[in-house]
C-alpha cells in the first residue's frame, strides 16, 4: 500500500523559519531525501521560501505526508534540525551543547570581524551558532528556546565548549 492512502494517512504540517527551511532541505535535496526515506514520508517544502520585509525571518509551512506515526516521528527530526542543527538520523554521530551565555558576551566569541567565531570553527571542526534576533521572536512561538550553540563531533564540542567559557 501507498504511504499516500488508506485510514492511518495524515496530512500534517509544520511552521519553519524562513532561514532555517534550507537545513532541512540540505546540500542537493540530501537532508530532505534522507527523512523521506527514514520516515517514510513525503515533504512539501516550498519552492519559493517568502522573504520578509526587510529580510525578516517568517513562518514558512512544511507539509509532512505519510502514516501517522511516521509523520509524527519525522517533526520530531524536522524540530531537532531547526533548533540543533541536526538529528540522528540526518547526521549521524553529531552531537550539540546547549550554552546559556548572556548576550553581552557575544562580541567576544565573534571577535572583530568574526575572526574569533571562524578560529573556534576551524580549530576545533565545530559549529558555533549564536542565536540571531530575527528568529527569536518565530522560535520562541514554536516553543524552541534557543541558548548559544555549538555543534560537531561529541569530544570537539566539549573541547570548544571549554574554550569559549574561558573567553566570557
Amino acid at each position: 500500500a501507498s504511504i499516500l492512502e488508506g485510514p492511518e494517512f495524515s496530512e500534517g504540517h509544520m511552521i519553519v523559519p524562513s532561514n532555517r527551511v534550507g537545513e532541512i532541505i540540505g546540500s542537493q535535496g540530501s537532508i530532505l531525501k534522507t527523512i523521506e526515506k527514514e520516515f517514510e514520508v513525503r515533504l512539501n517544502v516550498p519552492k519559493d521560501v517568502p522573504k520578509g520585509i526587510h529580510g525578516n525571518v517568517v513562518p514558512t509551512k512544511v507539509g509532512i505526508n505519510g502514516h501517522k506515526t511516521k509523520v509524527k516521528a519525522a517533526k520530531e527530526c524536522i524540530k531537532s534540525i531547526i533548533q540543533y542543527r541536526h538529528h540522528d538520523s540526518t547526521h549521524p554521530g553529531v552531537v550539540h551543547s546547549e550554552m546559556a551565555i548572556d548576550e553581552q558576551y557575544y562580541k567576544s566569541i565573534i571577535g572583530t570581524g568574526g575572526s574569533e567565531i571562524k578560529q573556534i570553527q576551524n580549530n576545533f571542526k565545530v559549529n558555533v551558532i549564536i542565536p540571531d534576533s530575527t528568529t527569536a521572536t518565530i522560535m520562541k512561538e514554536l516553543e524552541m528556546p534557543q541558548d548559544l550553540l555549538v555543534v560537531g563531533a561529541q569530544e570537539q564540542v566539549t573541547r570548544a565548549g571549554d574554550y569559549i567559557q574561558k573567553i566570557v
